[in-house]
């Protein structure tokens, strides 16, 4: 009682927890809440009641927790229980660098040696640098606290009131292992080298894993925490470290909970060192270690390799602890393998492998860190996979009731065909995409200095394979341009000069650039090419016999696009300049399958016989196999053309040709069938999302909601955040409940494009 008056209202508690939680001392903090008002308490899991955590003492506490435990789960978020999303490694930083200053800290530690040292005894985790910020020090101090060895070391005269208890430490029995987990830690235990550096947890899939590794030789331990299961490999020989870099020899840990046994084993044991977070966590001392396993837990993976192990939905279960700092240190150490186990349903039957994570999980570990996944029914290495992929192995050990559905979903996550976007394919197109990354194009001709709506739709399929890890190249024909392509034309261009040509490339370029910008990573951001870099030195004679005797006439007479020029009724006929155009977008197709390994064209479903002549030629000339995805014709629901304004006029991307106020403007003026289908379409809104929108409109359609969210999210594509608020602005000042002085705080070349007269002020005056 005496060294809890110290605590003051307003004060900031650290405590001490895992099977070091200084109950004594909590128990006698929650019994003095009457006279302390706004006391936050911050810790990782402890183990104990809790009671400061309870609706009835709102008013005295206030929780942070950097680790959710069942003992306030139930509460958190809904009292003054709340949780601090922060990586295990990081949480010493807080202190550290006063992010949270320290009033006091409570720890549980053992008796003073001779020397007059202390130790923290099992949890040592963030409590090292606690201790090195807090004002005051109360320690609970108990004979039956292991002495650990390591950084968990304070002296008696470093603090300031010392409460002596004898309670019992608080024990965790190994639980039973289920028939799943078992198979999960053989599956496991299968892909563990000899001389390996484990990290693991608690619970039955890490205890399953390590009953399976008695036949293993010099496995080593650095983890952040570890349970009984490790003991007899260390009786046996199994584990003994002599293949690590960092602490040979020892076993590496920050905190550790178990039986009484484990603590007999931890006690004054030289082979163990329990260190601070900060460094047991940190990638960089883990990666040091070759060989490192890191198998961590989750609650559900989406099918693209997103891993959620924090929350059900936007319910908060446990917190990100130290998974993405072993997942990241294992994919960097030498031979290392990053590794998620889970069963493939809950113990309700609910399916962990999902189309989608719930709404609002998080992400604790990104599809980027993935690797090894494993469950009762198999492990699957994600690592180097698309996307398409990723989803076909985790299907395969998804659980049996679940993959048919799984696999329905898969195809419209990834086929895109519920979209609309899809017209034509070559057969085994979808099957080349989903066997591996793949590289596709789309050519434009600069025949314009800005691409228009009418262009989207080919580069919107392109970005979707993007998204999918596939690489995206955009060809400039900066050659073809100069003939003209034929395709859905009744006359023959008007050809354009050199100089016009190069000036239209560089804008469609720059505008190519910020469309397929990459936001996952690098690997696979946009490649542009132009056509005349290839084709200018091509004399005629070289192009007539190296490829022109590849294509027959025949072969391109049967061509629609020729076909409709030669023998239409309104057709001028067709130059033989025009006619050649077939045959250098097939070179095109030919010189970017053997530059880049470019197996794929897109484009528009009026480019179906170009790009099939250029499949023929990869397989007439080079002895290969090439595909093509075309896309239809976009139409509005009265089944006229999609593309330009009322009056007629295209609908620029160039904001010097149409202001981000008439872009916006054009998709809210959607009818409300064709926003309904244009969302799909120029959107990359998922299905889910989609169909709850449209549900939602149809409820309120005087909202126009289908037509805002079509608006700003093609907007926001196209031109970015602040012209898209420009024009979200421009909007609601011509048509809101505005007045004349809102007129100043906006540009007026955002309604460029809006009717305006010139009023003079002496009119106005007059």
């Amino acid at each position: 009682e005496e060294a809890i008056k110290n605590v003051k209202s307003g004060d900031r508690i650290f405590i001490q927890g895992a099977a070091s939680t200084p109950n004594t001392l909590i128990n006698a903090l929650v019994a003095n809440a009457e006279n302390l008002k706004d006391v936050e308490i911050c810790h990782l899991h402890t183990i104990g009641e809790a009671k400061y955590s309870l609706p009835e003492y709102e008013n005295s506490f206030m929780v942070n927790n950097f680790f959710i435990g069942g003992n306030v789960r139930k509460t958190v978020g809904k009292t003054r229980n709340q949780y601090i999303p922060i990586f295990l490694s990081e949480i010493p930083l807080l202190f550290k660098k006063n992010y949270l200053p320290l009033d006091v800290v409570f720890i549980h530690v053992s008796p003073p040696d001779k020397h007059g040292f202390c130790s923290l005894g099992l949890s040592v985790d963030a409590t090292v640098s606690a201790l090195k910020t807090a004002k005051l020090r109360i320690a609970q101090v108990n004979p039956y606290m292991p002495r650990s060895h390591g950084d968990g070391i304070i002296h008696k005269s470093k603090i300031d009131f010392a409460v002596h208890s004898a309670d019992a430490i608080p024990e965790e029995s190994p639980a039973p292992i289920s028939e799943e987990e078992k198979k999960i830690g053989e599956y496991i235990a299968g892909i563990i080298d000899d001389g390996a550096c484990i990290q693991m947890g608690i619970g039955g899939i890490p205890n399953a894993v390590l009953s399976c590794l008695g036949n293993h030789k010099n496995l080593g331990i650095h983890t952040e925490m570890f349970s009984d299961g490790v003991i007899p490999l260390v009786e046996s020989g199994v584990i003994n470290g002599l293949n690590k870099k960092s602490h040979p020899g020892k076993i590496v840990s920050t905190f550790a909970t178990g039986s009484k046994k484990l603590y007999d084993f931890i006690d004054d044991n030289p082979m163990v060192a329990m260190l601070d977070v900060s460094y047991t966590n940190d990638t960089a001392v883990i990666r040091k270690n070759p060989r490192v396993t890191a198998i961590n837990s989750a609650i559900e993976i989406d099918l693209t390799g997103q891993v959620c192990a924090d929350s059900i939905g936007s319910i908060m279960y446990s917190g990100i602890g130290g998974q993405m700092d072993f997942i990241r240190g294992a994919s960097l150490s030498k031979e290392g393998k990053p590794i998620i186990a889970m069963t493939s349903t809950s113990k309700k039957g609910v399916n962990k492998i999902v189309p989608f994570l719930k709404q609002g999980a998080g992400v604790v570990s990104t599809r980027g860190h993935m690797h090894y996944i494993a469950t009762e029914y198999g492990i699957v290495d994600l690592y180097g996979k698309n996307l398409s992929q990723r989803a076909k192995a985790l299907i395969s050990i998804a659980h049996p009731n679940f993959r048919e559905d799984l696999e329905i979903k898969a195809k419209e996550i990834f086929g895109k065909k519920w979209r609309g976007l899809l017209h034509q394919m070559v057969p085994h197109t979808d099957d080349l995409l989903n066997k591996e990354s793949n590289t596709a194009y789309i050519g434009f001709d600069p025949t314009a200095d800005s691409l228009h709506i009418g262009s989207l739709v080919p580069i919107i399929l392109l970005k979707h394979l993007q998204k999918y890890g596939h690489q995206p190249i955009a060809l400039i024909g900066g050659a073809t341009g100069m003939i003209g392509d034929p395709s859905g034309k009744s006359n023959e261009r008007n050809l354009l000069d050199e100089t016009q040509l190069n000036r239209n490339s560089q804008g469609i370029k720059a505008q190519l650039h910020k469309l397929l910008h990459s936001e996952i990573n690098d690997s696979n951001k946009i490649i542009i090419v132009d056509n005349y870099k290839w084709m200018k030195d091509f004399s005629f004679i070289e192009f007539a016999r190296d490829i022109g005797k590849h294509i027959t006439v025949n072969y391109m007479m049967a061509k629609d696009s020729v076909k409709s020029r030669i023998s239409g009724e309104d057709s001028e006929g067709m130059s033989f300049t025009e006619f050649t155009y077939q045959l250098l977008q097939a070179y095109d197709f030919l010189f970017l399958y053997q530059t880049f390994g470019c197996k794929i064209q897109l484009g528009g479903s009026d480019q179906w016989g170009n790009i099939t002549t250029g499949i023929e030629l990869i397989r007439r000339k080079a002895g290969g196999e090439a595909f093509a995805i075309t896309c239809p014709l976009t139409t509005k629901h009265d089944g006229s053309k999609f593309g330009k304004s009322e009056v007629g006029e295209n609908i620029w991307l160039d904001l010097d040709k149409t202001s981000a106020f008439k872009f916006y403007q054009f998709w809210i003026n959607t009818t409300d069938v064709d926003a309904e289908k244009f969302i799909k379409i120029y959107t990359f809104l998922e299905k889910e999302y989609i169909n709850n929108l449209i549900e939602e409109h149809k409820k309120s359609p005087h909202l126009r909601l289908l037509q805002k969210k079509l608006a700003e999210e093609v907007t926001m594509w196209v031109h970015g955040e602040e012209e898209l608020n420009s024009a979200i602005l421009s909007t609601d000042i011509l048509f809101g409940n505005r007045n004349v002085d809102d007129l100043k705080i906006i540009d007026i070349k955002s309604f460029r494009g809006v009717p305006q007269k010139v009023i003079y002020k002496e009119d106005i005056s007059n």
